[in-house]
């Protein structure tokens, strides 16, 4: 149940070609840096954007999915939403069990996946990971205990690490 089997590339294309179209009627996205990132290279990336709303993995998605297909991280509770587990399923995002709620029983299930992940970068794979874990809600991102970083660095240490940075959603109606 915490990972999803790698997406066709027909449905994550599918996916992003609709929510590009989708999120065009809301919002006006501007890419900086993009052609560049791919000039360097297509895979073992690890993106790491900040997290202002909660549209804003659909919009990176939406565009980076079509070109890098990257794997995602996403909280299982987040992830229980029917468009949500849609998209993920489409672009095979690993769903993290919610350890607030579970406790210390998803601690051996959250370090099983975190494993398959950084097999994943090894042998290729990106990652779109939020350092944060959660949503902005202040000025500054605050990233706190989150370690998954610090763990995927400490064992590919050769991944490619693209931040970024992402403005305008943050008091948005999906913030």
């Amino acid at each position: 149940p915490g990972v999803n089997p790698f997406p066709s590339s027909f449905w994550g294309h599918i996916f992003a070609l609709l929510a590009r179209m989708l999120v065009w009627l809301r919002y006006r996205v501007r890419f900086q840096g993009f052609g560049e990132i791919g000039r360097r290279g297509k895979s073992k990336i690890l993106f790491l954007p900040n997290h202002p709303a909660m549209i804003d993995p659909i919009i990176l998605l939406s565009r980076l999915y079509p070109v890098f297909r990257p794997r995602s991280l996403a909280d299982e509770w987040q992830m229980d939403r029917f468009l949500i587990s849609f998209a993920g399923r489409c672009t095979g995002v690993r769903r993290l069990p919610n350890l607030e709620r579970r406790g210390l029983e998803g601690i051996d299930e959250t370090r099983r996946i975190l494993r398959t992940t950084i097999e994943g970068l090894q042998q290729g794979e990106n990652l779109l990971l939020y350092p944060s874990g959660h949503l902005k809600h202040q000025r500054e991102e605050v990233i706190g205990a989150a370690s998954a970083v610090k763990t995927i660095l400490s064992e590919v240490p050769d991944v490619r690490i693209v931040m970024i940075r992402q403005n305008g959603l943050w008091g948005s109606q999906f913030s």
